[in-house]
């Protein structure tokens, strides 16, 4: 007997004549704690000076893949040649600190938007482009798990969208913030004015959003 083992990312890509033909097993992906966990094993073994939020960073980089993990493990390792630190991964890797990340998110919500257009340079000066940044925006923001976040992770995604082909990419970027910042004062001086909640906030945020795509 000979067996025919078929293995895809995209399995909606696999005509139908042929898939009802096929015993389908779908992988799941693995936890970023159950990828850390492994990943220490390995340098235990290896004899690799990692730390424990290194190791996390890596997995939650590897999005529940065990093979990008150790592939991003490795290219850290020759990036530092020594002990790997959580600043390490994020130089080897080019992403933003995660304090940065945070100090941003808090500038927008509180308005400041001094900080909000600096911290936007300074990114753009020292990484090129905005992608990266805006994905860990858009997963901090996931992560805190309420309405507001997680409207605001959606404008952080539109920003991608209108950035990813943009020529002048820290002109538009800054009008962009510039204008979330302001989109967000707006609403709370009405929640302020009205006694708003911070649901309806989202609310709106999210309306506005839906019309833009209906559009």
């Amino acid at each position: 007997h000979v067996v025919f083992i078929l293995a895809t990312t995209n399995p909606e890509k696999i005509p139908p004549t042929i898939t009802s033909r096929c015993q389908v097993l779908e992988f799941k992906n693995i936890s970023s704690e159950g990828i850390a966990n492994r990943l220490r094993e390995i340098c235990i073994t290896e004899g690799f000076d990692i730390n424990d939020e290194a190791l996390l960073k890596i997995a939650k980089k590897a999005s529940g893949g065990l093979r990008d993990a150790l592939s991003i493990l490795e290219q850290v390792i020759r990036y530092t040649g020594g002990e790997v630190t959580a600043q390490a991964v994020d130089e080897a890797l080019g992403l933003v600190s995660e304090e940065i990340v945070s100090k941003f998110v808090d500038a927008i919500l509180e308005g400041d938007l001094h900080t909000v257009l600096d911290i936007t340079e300074k990114v753009y000066i020292e990484r090129g482009d905005y992608d990266t940044f805006l994905n860990q925006l858009i997963e901090y923001s996931l992560e805190k798990r309420n309405s507001l976040m997680i409207t605001l992770s959606m404008e952080f995604f539109e920003i991608m969208k209108e950035l990813k082909y943009a020529e002048e990419k820290l002109l538009i970027a800054k009008l962009l913030f510039t204008s979330l910042v302001e989109k967000l004062r707006s609403a709370v001086q009405q929640k302020s004015e009205k006694g708003i909640s911070v649901s309806d906030i989202s609310k709106q945020f999210t309306e506005k959003e839906t019309k833009n795509i209906v559009k």
